[in-house]
């Protein structure tokens, strides 16, 4: 299936793509809720498994940016089939420079002005205790 960046965008909510089928949640309160919601869907996928959508939701839920670090964080170490990309949008108006320093170093790709590239900045394993 398809969908446009700026549906997703308007949105402003996580989706989850499984099997061809939109899901779309509101969130949740913590980031350990969503890592474990996240989790049980993959687990109830074969094959591909999208998740994606304008992180804005994770500011009106009240996360700090140390919880969104730690869920971003916890991403990446999800098991998952081949192919699960996890796309997150952080439109630069309403996140600060650090979330978005945050952002390129907790994810190996980043899309920028219509580019995808490995970003040089990603650091896997690097949740604080």
């Amino acid at each position: 299936g398809y969908i446009s960046v700026t549906g997703v965008q308007t949105c402003a909510l996580p989706i989850l793509i499984k099997k061809g089928k939109f899901h779309i949640t509101r969130g949740t309160d913590n980031p350990a809720d969503m890592a474990t919601f996240i989790s049980r869907m993959i687990a109830e996928t074969q094959g591909r498994f999208r998740v994606f959508g304008d992180m804005l939701w994770t500011k009106r839920n009240g996360w700090p940016l140390a919880a969104l670090r730690n869920f971003e964080e916890s991403t990446n170490s999800m098991p998952a089939p081949e192919g699960k990309l996890f796309f997150c949008q952080y439109c630069l108006e309403s996140f600060s420079g650090m979330a978005a320093m945050m952002a390129v170093e907790t994810h190996g790709y980043t899309l920028y002005q219509g580019e995808l590239a490995k970003s040089p900045y990603f650091k896997k394993s690097m949740t604080r205790a």
